[in-house]
Parts: structure tokens; sequence; C-alpha cells
């Protein structure tokens, strides 16, 4: 199989990237901090600091990785992440990753730096099947990897000797048929592509530059043009998140558009993402949000006369056509046939149900 050329790849806080010269001193930087090391299997009184010959093979290694990454965040390399030991025949790998700065545990890095990987590796890379493998106290690791989707498939026991302590391996995989379900919590959903999370005051100059554009806002019933700061709307009347009403759509650490969920689903794509199917899978974790975390029992949503991509969307899903009234797009003024749709719960599950 000819192997596919690794790029770098980019998620909201961090970039994936070849290793080179100038991480030595990053790596330098950041030693070998007992208690991560610990968690890669090593006896805290036994870790020595780091010198820089072994900076310089830490990165040499990283850079000889076909598939490996490191992780920077804020221009400084804080770890590193790879996809290892492939099987092409069985289209499976191992999935190996280490964050080194203990200032930046807990933030959500390590899962999002997973998520980017995952893509690439169930998408452009063909895989199949993911494992990784934990030792047992790290249950941060576990964690991170549950919430990408990883599933917990076994024990090793007792498959390392820290100091006086045997510690087993907690082994989970993840399949590419699991990342077809969006994965829904409170305040995010994730699927194969793509973030939803609130609306932020930072994303605001994208928002407004993504609505006006008229190929985006003449399909829209309430966004007018031009499009300025003061109508976007990040909180409500009461200064609180307009989340789950509006979630940003986040592709490559970037927004590419919104979906809104409040009094009937809406959305919009900015146009260098339209083709993609990107839309469609915005609008598929969006409801399983609404039918799942939320609770609801239906939802509205509709489309005017000529915006078939739309149409095809929310009948994917679907929705159900209830009547057809006249409607003025607020940013053109031209007044178009709109039609109705409702979605029921009965009904996604339906449309969700694998054939």
């Amino acid at each position: 199989m000819a192997q596919i050329e690794k790029p770098d790849l980019r998620s909201e806080r961090l970039v994936l990237r070849s290793a080179r010269p100038s991480d030595v001193a990053d790596r330098l930087a950041l030693g070998n901090a007992p208690g991560i090391q610990r968690m890669f299997g090593m006896d805290p009184a036994q870790v020595r600091p780091l010198t820089e010959a072994a900076a310089e093979a830490w990165v040499a290694a990283q850079a000889r990785e076909p598939y490996g990454w490191i992780l920077e965040e804020g221009g400084r390399c804080i770890g590193s992440i790879r996809i290892h030991l492939i099987n092409w025949a069985d289209k499976r790998a191992h999935l190996s990753l280490g964050i080194l700065d203990e200032t930046k545990l807990g933030q959500g890095l390590g899962t999002e730096a997973m998520e980017t990987v995952v893509a690439f590796a169930f998408g452009p890379l063909g895989l199949h099947r993911l494992t990784v493998r934990s030792l047992d106290f790290n249950e941060r690791a576990i964690s991170a990897y549950e919430k990408v989707g990883f599933v917990r498939e076994g024990r090793e026991r007792q498959s390392a000797l820290i100091g006086a302590a045997w510690h087993d391996d907690i082994m989970l995989g993840l399949i590419a048929p699991d990342r077809a379900r969006p994965r829904v919590s409170a305040n995010e959903v994730r699927t194969a592509r793509l973030r939803l999370r609130p609306l932020e005051e930072a994303d605001a100059p994208r928002v407004v530059e993504i609505l006006n554009d008229l190929s985006v806002s003449r399909w829209l019933s309430r966004v007018p043009h031009p499009f300025t700061r003061a109508d976007v709307r990040t909180k409500d009347d009461s200064g609180r998140s307009n989340w789950p009403g509006t979630m940003a759509v986040i592709h490559g650490g970037r927004i590419i558009g919104a979906v809104g969920t409040s009094s009937h689903l809406g959305y919009y794509l900015a146009p260098e993402a339209w083709g993609q199917g990107l839309m469609s899978e915005a609008v598929s974790g969006a409801l399983a949000h609404v039918f799942e975390e939320q609770g609801r029992d239906e939802i509205v949503s509709g489309y005017f006369r000529g915006n078939d991509a739309s149409r095809r969307i929310l009948e994917k899903h679907g929705f159900r056509a209830e009547g057809t009234r006249e409607m003025a797009s607020l940013a053109t003024g031209i007044v178009h046939d709109f039609t109705d749709l409702r979605l029921t719960r009965a009904d996604w599950e339906a449309a969700c149900s694998p054939s």
C-alpha cells in the first residue's frame, strides 16, 4: 500500500506538526517531571534530570515516526502523539499520546489532539481500528480516551512494576463505526470531523465574515445585510451563554458556521466548506443534542424554495413537510415560498437507525 503523506494538522488550540531542531530546547525545558513519568510506567524515585543529549534523542525519535506529530501550543512543544504499529491488512494501529508539560494537564488538550488524529486515521489514512492503553491509575488519560469514543476492552494484569507495586494496563479500542454516531455532552457535541461548542466573543469577527456573504445570508430569514459586530449575540438577555440555542461549528480548529436549536433548527455554513457533507454532519450532531441531552420530543425547521441543499439535509434527517407559505429574506427583502417542516423524536430515531 502506498504510504499517505503525513500532513500538519490543526485543532482549536494546537498545531500538530513534524519535529524540528528547535524542539530540542522546548523538550529540555520540560524536563522529566516525576508525576508525568509515572503515568508512562516509570518509578518516580528513579527519574533523573533530562540531559541535552536525551532531549536531542527524543526529538530525533519523533522525527522518525511516519505518523508522529509534535504537539505545539502557544508556539511551544508540549508533547507528542503518534499512530504506530500499523497493520495495513487489518486496517488497525495503536495510538500513543504524551503531554509533557504539567501546567497543560487537565485542560482538554489531550482530547483535542486525539480527536484531530483520530479524524485523520479514520479519514485519509483509511484505518478501521485504533487501540490505546493506559495504566490503571491514570484516570485522567482514560477519561480523555473515553471522551473521544474509546471503549474499555480488557485489562492486562500486573503489566507494570512501579516501585514495589504492580499495576494493570487498561486496553481501550475505537472502531470506525463508533465515530458515525455523535458524542453528546451537556456543553459539547463531537462528530467524526466536527466539534459543536458554545459561541464565544472571540468568534464574532469570523461570524461577521461568514454572514456578510450574501450567498449565505440570502437563504436565512432573520439575518440582516450588512451584518455587523453588533448583530452577533453570544449571550441571552440575562447574560448567559446562548448554548444550546446557538452552537458554533468547528472544523480544523476554525469556526465554519453555526447551528441554532432554540425555537427552530437553523444553520449556516461558510462557502469554502460547502460540498463536503459538513453541514449535514453538524445537523446530525445538533439533533442528537436536541433529543438526547435536551430531552425534546420535536423540533421544527424550514427552507426557502431553491435551497435544495438545505432541503436534502432536512429530509435526510427525517423532517416532514407541513406546508408552504410566503416569507421574506431579511438580507435581500425578497419574498420566497418557504416550506415548514417538523421532526419528531420517533422520525429522528427512524432516520438514524442503521439500515
